[in-house]
């Protein structure tokens, strides 16, 4: 049964624990009680296409053999825990050590990843566990669920370069992690009591789901708890709507400064405020420019 409704998987963990950067509590809450669904795009497609592929040439240029896995497994004593790891390592003998080699023990995996550019200072040193955390709870999870003492992350960034990082198993870690998604799955998922709603495409399907259409014509008097929340919501209207005319008018400001060159380029950006075509393919477009900013200064809000 790989069903992964029916329990707490290494995905969902650093959600859960709130230090994923794109999802969150709620999300993993509606997504096992099934109120909202992943829809799968280019990015993950590729991304899962690509796993087996560079696994193999990671087992290859490393010399260690692999098990390909890619299948859901459970804890042993607690079936609700389960993890889906990519590749388990051969429990053959060790090699002669030698640089670049790494030791074959009984109880190692791995877990496949690809990066674009941009996302690669989230990256450390090679060969350490300098990952991106949600990684790194993902592995730890791994090592409890299976009972591995580490798990290896090949990772290829950009599509053509290549890189492995190492997560030991950390059993207080793994001790917490296991509390605090018990705690969650008792409190939360079993009982079908969701955490606080919040701002993910989660909760968006989960509100079409639970409410689909209105079932009365009525108005009903708010309590003072609603209250509270209305007043909150046009604060932040009025704070959205002033956030947003700033942005605009440093945008402008911006491409003022560009003028007639196609754009400029600083430290850590390139701002191009480049030619647009006019077109009547499927959807008219009239001839103008577009404006773009890119590089590190932009993507700490980009989603992988």
């Amino acid at each position: 049964m790989d069903d992964r409704s029916t329990g707490i998987g290494a995905s969902d963990v650093a959600a859960i624990v709130g230090i994923h950067p794109y999802r969150t509590p709620f999300s993993v809450y509606a997504e096992k009680v099934g109120e909202s669904e992943v829809k799968e795009n280019e990015r993950m497609l590729w991304g899962k296409k690509l796993q087996r592929v560079v696994a193999e040439e990671w087992s290859e240029r490393k010399g260690v053999p692999i098990l390909w896995m890619d299948q859901t497994l459970r804890h042993p004593d607690i079936p609700h825990f389960m993890a889906t790891p990519d590749f388990e390592i051969k429990p053959e003998k060790r090699p002669i050590q030698e640089s670049g080699e790494l030791p074959r023990v009984k109880g190692e995996g791995g877990e496949v990843k690809t990066a674009g550019w941009k996302q690669r200072d989230l990256w450390g040193e090679p060969n350490t566990d300098q990952i991106p955390p949600w990684y790194l709870i993902q592995c730890q999870w791994q090592c409890f669920v299976l009972g591995w003492k580490r798990v290896y992350v090949p990772v290829l960034f950009g599509g053509n370069e290549l890189e492995s990082y190492t997560v030991e198993g950390d059993a207080k870690l793994q001790e917490e992690l296991a509390r605090r998604c018990e705690d969650f799955w008792k409190s939360h998922v079993e009982p079908r009591v969701p955490p606080q709603i919040d701002w993910t495409e989660a909760a968006r399907q989960s509100l079409q789901r639970r409410f689909p259409k209105a079932l009365s014509p009525e108005y009903r008097d708010s309590t003072e708890i609603e209250d509270g929340l209305v007043l909150e919501l046009a604060k932040l209207k009025r704070q959205k709507v002033a956030v947003e005319r700033a942005y605009d008018a440093t945008l402008n400001r911006v491409k003022e400064c560009i003028g007639d060159v196609k754009g400029i380029r600083g430290p850590g950006y390139v701002c191009s405020y480049f030619n647009v075509l006019g077109s009547k393919y499927m959807v008219e477009r009239k001839p103008g420019r577009s404006f773009r900013a890119r590089g590190e200064l932009f993507a700490a809000g980009e989603e992988e």
